[in-house]
């Protein structure tokens, strides 16, 4: 076999698995969407003694806000740690309904010099929230160069020991705090300077889920089950019971109508099949539908034009064994019947209207029938019988 051959093969083959397994998944109208703001200067920055024992004051630490290579400066000697500089009011706008999922903060550095094997490297970066520098530690080993080198602290995913909202990000007063050590006792004095620091903010807005539930009652003669129904949330079709991943926003649920049933909507969904989601819901709608009962008026006539004098009452009007009254509309299940009566004799017996002959009509789901029963007296009959008496001599 060619080895183009094989590979077309191999191709299909794939393709089917791939094809396979999609067709396992729920049906999804949205991907959980993974989004970011940032990175942004801070507005404002100053110096913070902090309470974590640092004790060498920046100088001009609003020179952070921009990468313009106007530094702040600290000079730090062996084992000094340095005061805050607390740098805050990014700008961020995460939408209100997002999931905070990290913080990522960058700090451009440098220092004076690295001679005899100094090292000047973080010595505590942490946010700022509500004002106060708070959460873990997200400071690094990586001591300064004589280059200017942005150090990233924090992750995508990192949240730094705090529960943070969208309010808390966007508050003026959210930012990073960082402060930094000379961690050693080479070469003597050194001088930290750094240019800027910068924020990025990573969220996602979590989509909602709907479920849509079907329910059939068939205590009219109906016999559909709830596979015979297709259900639909804004067109697309969707699996009855099944979860259903969606952005937030208004959605109508719909299904296969049925004349034969009547629907209505609950849970969720209003009377008319329409869910507003909002993010992180998990909403359910019922689809309810109860098969129609057919409808079935009996309705009486008597005529009286051959001397008869019963009236509609004297006559008692049944389908199958239930009475009935003259032309009242009655509820039954889909089936077969006979319509029939009882009352004087005297009167000539028709059907019209839906019945047959016999009095039989089949009723399916959601008819409006009518029978109706002719009752018409039956006009009396004189038999004349002649004798003839010969017994004085009559021939």
């Amino acid at each position: 076999m060619s080895n183009k051959r094989s590979g077309k093969i191999a191709k299909n083959i794939f393709l089917f698995i791939v094809i396979s397994c999609l067709s396992l998944i729920p049906a999804t109208f949205s991907i959980e969407a993974f989004d970011s703001e940032g990175p942004f200067n801070p507005a404002t920055a100053v110096d913070d003694a902090g309470a974590d024992g640092g004790t060498e004051e920046w100088n001009d630490p609003e020179n952070v806000t921009l990468s313009d290579d106007k530094k702040a400066t600290v000079r730090v000697d062996d084992f000094e740690t340095s005061h805050y500089i607390k740098a805050a009011d990014f700008g961020f706008s995460v939408p209100s309904d997002a999931v905070i999922d990290g913080v990522v903060a960058e700090v451009e550095r440098r220092v004076s010099s690295t001679v005899s094997d100094s090292v000047v490297e973080d010595a505590f970066v942490k946010l700022v929230k509500n004002g106060v520098i708070s959460g873990e530690n997200r400071g690094t080993d990586t001591p300064y160069t004589i280059s200017d080198t942005f150090e990233s602290h924090g992750g995508s995913s990192d949240t730094w020991g705090l529960a943070l909202t969208p309010d808390d990000v966007n508050d003026e007063d959210f930012g990073v705090a960082f402060s930094v050590t000379k961690s050693n006792d080479a070469g003597g004095d050194r001088e930290a300077r750094v240019d800027n620091i910068r924020m990025t903010v990573h969220y996602h807005i979590p989509p909602a889920t709907l479920t849509v539930h079907k329910v059939v009652i068939n205590d009219d003669g109906g016999t559909k089950d709830d596979s015979e129904f297709d259900l639909f949330v804004d067109g697309e079709s969707v699996v009855d019971g099944e979860s259903n991943t969606l952005d937030p926003g208004e959605y109508v649920v719909s299904e296969t109508q049925d004349s034969d049933y009547a629907s209505t909507f609950s849970g969720a969904c209003d009377e008319n099949g329409v869910v507003i989601l909002e993010s992180g819901d998990e909403k359910v709608c019922t689809i309810t539908n109860d098969d129609i009962p057919a409808n079935l008026t009996v309705t009486k006539v008597v005529i009286n034009d051959d001397g008869g004098n019963a009236v509609i009452a004297d006559f008692t009007l049944f389908v199958d064994d239930t009475e009935v009254a003259s032309g009242e509309k009655n509820q039954f299940d889909a089936d077969s019947y006979t319509v029939s009566e009882g009352g004087p004799s005297g009167y000539a017996v028709s059907f019209e209207g839906d019945c047959d002959v016999d009095g039989d009509v089949d009723l399916e789901l959601g008819d409006e029938k009518e029978c109706t029963i002719n009752n018409n007296d039956i006009a009396p009959t004189i038999k004349l019988i002649k004798e003839v008496n010969n017994d004085d001599g009559g021939d």
